[in-house]
């Protein structure tokens, strides 16, 4: 254990010095950069890496050989929340054994079922099944002085291109293949459940247009990769013409290969509880679906031929017209985005087959210049004040921060987990730092550093003293994602690779 210690402060070392010395280079190379009050004008980069992009797309689910490697469990801390990504998607049998109804908080639906599955399941790369998660990084921009309304319609303009090229991705392309059909079988017999609140005080911070945004977003990801039901789960007639706005968005995709998508309006008192109120509602509609008083099979093969003429109370708004189809459930909050690798279907399925629990990993947005580098420019023409407070909320394009591994699953392209190994936590690698009991910050370690407005953000030390967490960890870019740098929300790290011949082996 000394040994393994010893080596992981030795890693933590280096990664810092050699993050120390490209700074210390980019300052020599540019010194005239220090002294401006414009520490934005320089153009963010693509990572170059020895293996070059493949110039032909392919799908892998054309690779039948193509093998998902996972983590063990030892390599992860699950309860300790490491791995929390708001999602997860296991078999029903294995959901109903949760008891939903006991569940005290937000988060804890999905700590719940993590405790009562067989096995917590993650893949080593992240480009096999990973999600980005949205509403942070929109919320970030909230109170934006000045430029508010250009970064709102910005944001927009980000959920709106991911939605639009969501129907030309490599999925969308192959989804038809017969031999796909029965590679994805968990797939094609797979129910979303998306549970929505929308207190007023979100609605009038981050605005309706974006939270519309986000869900139809997180929707247009699953049709993407042929989730074929969606039940969005809500309490009154807010979120209800939220999710129609959403549904209305995402008609052309519709038009190309067809999604069942529910609206249900739950009621009940627990109003910030409900994705526990949207849990214990559908294990209730699948328990009198399959009526568990030794008649199941039997009444849910009579059900399924005669739904209208059965004598049960089935709810079809939370299962459909045939109920008997539905064999899994993905859960997920309504602002994350799914990203599963084609050729990564079959493994997930033979793992929740198994009777594991599939996690995904948690992929934060991260904000940067590069989204942002003309509403800045125009904001600094007619309005300094405004520029240097949407300058303080983003990460600048110079130095480390400008490097980012653009990543494309449909290439082969890999992001390998390094397991217990969490950079920005000098003193023991192994675990996150936990920033909110140390008094680092209050929210999300990815955004301590915009936390602090207490300095000259011309200053180069200044700005990497505020973001000193960041500056450890590589930024990575998703091919048909958002668009935006990522890093992991629970302050894991991977090792990106680039090219059909690369692997995690």
């Amino acid at each position: 254990t000394r040994h393994m210690a010893d080596f992981n402060s030795a890693r933590v070392i280096l990664v810092t010095t050699i993050l120390s010395f490209n700074c210390l280079l980019w300052i020599i190379q540019n010194p005239g950069m220090i002294a401006t009050t414009n520490l934005w004008s320089t153009s963010v980069h693509d990572v170059n890496h020895y293996v070059a992009k493949s110039a032909r797309k392919y799908c892998p689910s054309e690779e039948k050989n193509y093998t998902v490697s996972f983590l063990s469990p030892s390599q992860y801390q699950y309860r300790g929340g490491d791995i929390y990504s708001g999602m997860w998607w296991q078999s029903i049998d294995s959901m109903l054994q949760t008891n939903y109804s006991r569940v005290g908080y937000l988060e804890d639906v999905t700590f719940s079922s993590f405790k009562n599955a067989k096995e917590v399941v993650q893949t080593v790369d992240w480009l096999d099944f990973s999600v980005e998660h949205l509403s942070k990084y929109v919320k970030h921009f909230q109170h934006t002085a000045g430029a508010g309304i250009a970064v709102r319609d910005r944001l927009g303009q980000i959920l709106s291109r991911y939605v639009e090229r969501a129907k030309q991705s490599c999925h969308h392309n192959h989804t038809s293949s017969p031999s796909l059909t029965n590679v994805q079988s968990a797939i094609s017999s797979t129910i979303a459940i998306l549970p929505i609140h929308i207190s007023s005080d979100i609605a009038a911070t981050q605005g309706s247009y974006l939270l519309v945004l986000e869900l139809t977003a997180t929707i247009a990801s699953l049709w993407n990769v042929g989730v074929p039901r969606v039940v969005v789960a809500g309490i009154d007639d807010k979120e209800k013409v939220m999710a129609r706005q959403a549904f209305a968005l995402l008609q052309e995709h519709l038009d190309i290969r067809f999604m069942e998508l529910e609206y249900i309006s739950m009621g009940g008192e627990e109003e910030k509880l409900v994705p526990k109120v949207a849990m214990v509602q559908f294990q209730s509609a699948i328990r009198e679906f399959r009526r568990l008083d030794g008649n199941g099979v039997e009444e849910a093969e009579r059900i399924r031929n005669s739904p209208r003429e059965s004598n049960y109370n089935i709810t079809p708004s939370w299962l459909g017209d045939d109920p008997s189809r539905w064999q899994y459930i993905y859960f997920s909050e309504p602002d994350l985005i799914l990203h599963i690798r084609p050729g990564a279907a079959s493994a997930l399925s033979n793992e929740l087959k198994r009777g594991n629990l599939l996690n995904a990993h948690r992929l934060q947005p991260i904000p940067h210049m590069h989204q942002f580098m003309d509403v800045y420019e125009s904001a600094a023409a007619v309005n300094l004040s405004a520029a240097l407070d949407l300058q303080s909320k983003l990460l600048p394009e110079l130095g480390s921060f400008a490097s980012i591994h653009h990543l494309d699953a449909s290439s082969g392209d890999t992001c390998c987990d390094q397991g217990l190994f969490h950079p920005g936590h000098v003193d023991d690698p192994s675990k996150p730092l936990a920033v909110r009991q140390t008094g680092k910050c209050n929210t999300n370690w990815v955004f301590c550093g915009f936390s602090r407005n207490d300095g000259d953000y011309s200053d180069w030390n200044y700005v990497l003293e505020k973001h000193d967490l960041l500056v450890k960890y590589p930024f990575i870019l998703l091919e048909g994602g958002t668009g935006v740098p990522l890093v992991h929300a629970g302050q894991r790290v991977c090792t990106p690779r680039r090219g059909p011949t690369a692997s995690c082996k």
